[in-house]
């Protein structure tokens, strides 16, 4: 019953959590034709990030409330007087601690640096295939986050754009509006970048 109890409160956390995280790549997931496949690899690669704390966290939880809850109950007196004594209730809490402790190490040092590369680059990549998609001609779009763009004629073949206005606002300090007669997108995979690249501006 309490590794049911355990196991049930971690799976529920990390669910919470995922969630929250996945929430940023809402717009990645429903906007721009994300599949399914994608949104799994998504998935297993924010886990190996949320697992590393949480499963040592939860754990943690666990014992202190398991052992705030027979100290309440009068449970740890009743084992006294049973003749268990406190040091031979520790070695199981110690023994699950430790197997915790070194499964969450290694997601730490191996699974979630893994992870993190894995999510960036699949980011990137969705962005790569997808950053046209939302560019549309005459019309005000924000393809990007604190990015508004206007255009008067896109080509998606060539990514060139044609009489160019765009507010910058990525900068909370200063807006940034660019005027140009074209713009043209440029991915850079090596350093994981999209640039616009504007002409006569």
């Amino acid at each position: 019953e309490a590794w049911a109890t355990y196991s049930a409160t971690v799976v529920k956390v990390i669910c919470i959590k995922v969630a929250a995280r996945m929430l940023s790549s809402t717009e990645l997931c429903v906007g721009r034709g994300m599949g399914v496949i994608e949104e799994i690899g998504m998935v297993v690669y924010v886990l190996t990030d949320i697992l590393a704390f949480d499963l040592t966290a939860e754990t943690l939880m666990s014992v202190v409330v398991a052992l705030l809850r027979l100290s309440i109950e009068s449970e740890i007196i009743a084992l006294k007087s049973s003749g268990i004594s406190l040091y031979q209730m520790l070695p199981p809490v110690v023994a699950f601690s430790l197997l915790i402790f070194f499964i969450g190490l290694s997601i730490s040092i191996f699974a979630a640096p893994w992870g993190n590369r894995a999510f960036k680059d699949l980011i990137f990549k969705i962005a790569e295939s997808k950053a046209d998609i939302g560019i549309k001609e005459r019309v005000f779009c924000e393809p990007f986050d604190n990015l508004v763009l206007y255009v008067n004629n896109f080509s998606r073949r060539e990514r060139v754009l044609k009489d160019v206005f765009v507010v910058d606002r990525r900068d909370k300090d200063v807006t940034n509006t660019i005027v140009a007669e074209e713009g043209r997108i440029i991915i850079r995979p090596d350093e994981r970048i999209i640039t616009i690249y504007f002409v006569r501006g």
